[in-house]
């Protein structure tokens, strides 16, 4: 009883710690999302020498994202290997991959169009980059907040479990108790003389 309870209680700290990670890493993912769609907005409106500094961060946080992208799948695989599915927290990451695809491909698509000089392309791509980076942000919200109620969850669980554990292990201790004091009493119990027939 006690070696299970261990061994849940360390299950559950260990999902715990993967799902704080994810979120962690998640929440930096959106802050990059962001960033990127304000220099997209930036890289349409600036003169073209303040234009290209805005188009080289561009394109280091593109670089970053995909940086945080691996950590979250990582995050993710060991997530699905160390605990049960959840339908809500994998539904919530196929839209943030999608839409984090989506928001690579437009970025990635203003900087050659900015690389080419074809400004009126970059005008016209830029608030499409700034959407799917509000759509990438929103989606990287959701996530996370899958994430802090998968973890409550947990908690939850590895507190009932600890509930429960708690609880046979007092049973066991009585009934060993009981095991254990009875033949104990029957042993101190003064045994009645016998009576010699020959008296």
């Amino acid at each position: 009883g006690a070696l299970l309870q261990a061994w849940q209680a360390q299950q559950m700290a260990q999902m715990r710690q993967h799902d704080a990670r994810y979120a962690t890493v998640a929440a930096q993912h959106q802050a990059v999302m962001h960033r990127i769609g304000e220099l997209a907005a930036l890289i349409a409106h600036q003169p073209p020498e303040r234009a290209a500094v805005s188009a080289a961060e561009l394109g280091r946080e593109l670089a970053q994202s995909r940086t945080d992208a691996l950590q979250m799948e990582a995050v993710a695989a060991d997530i699905n290997r160390h605990g049960p599915e959840n339908a809500a927290l994998m539904a919530a990451l196929g839209r943030w991959q999608a839409a984090r695809e989506r928001l690579w491909y437009r970025a990635e698509s203003l900087l050659v169009q900015f690389d080419a000089q074809r400004q009126d392309a970059v005008a016209e791509t830029a608030p499409a980059v700034r959407l799917e980076a509000d759509l990438a942000e929103h989606t990287a919200y959701a996530l996370v907040g899958e994430l802090h109620a998968r973890s409550q969850a947990l908690t939850q669980r590895s507190l009932q479990a600890a509930r429960v554990g708690a609880g046979l292990t007092v049973a066991l201790l009585l009934l060993l108790a009981l095991a254990v004091v009875r033949p104990a009493l029957r042993a101190l119990q003064p045994r009645p003389q016998r009576i010699d027939a020959a008296d």
